[in-house]
């Protein structure tokens, strides 16, 4: 029963991140079309297209729990390469916004539950920057 309610959690906010993925995609095109000049523009557009990157993993990461419950490994495997895509994607963030960014780790962020629970390893990916000072 926790890994279905589990499912339900991971699922909402798939979802959520689907919403706000497809609201900002025009936004963010257009931020990192062209890196700002200036660095106050640069920071913002790389925290920008850093959240989209998170958004886009948490819809990923739920795709592969989805899978696996599924028992369908093709679409786990599917999922799993779009993780992956998503990590060098957040590792590539300091060279496209070099007056930006010093660097971008991409890191397991663990979520604390209201309650206690026996399913492991609840969290979701995340793409952490590290800025240069402005």
């Amino acid at each position: 029963m926790a890994t279905l309610e589990w499912l339900l959690v991971i699922a909402a906010a798939g979802g959520f991140a689907a919403a706000m993925t497809a609201g900002l995609d025009h936004l963010i095109t257009d931020q990192t079309a062209s890196p700002p000049a200036d660095t106050p523009a640069a920071h913002t557009a790389a925290r920008i297209h850093a959240a989209r990157i998170n958004d886009r993993s948490v819809e990923a990461l739920t795709a592969v729990h989805a899978a696996a419950s599924a028992g369908d490994t093709q679409a786990a495997v599917a999922a799993s390469a779009r993780l992956e895509r998503l990590k060098h994607a957040c590792q590539d963030l300091p060279h496209q916004y070099p007056d930006a960014l010093t660097s971008a780790a991409w890191e397991w962020q663990p979520i604390a539950l209201p309650q206690p629970t026996t399913t492991p390893d609840v969290g979701r990916w995340v793409c952490s920057l590290n800025g240069q000072s402005s």
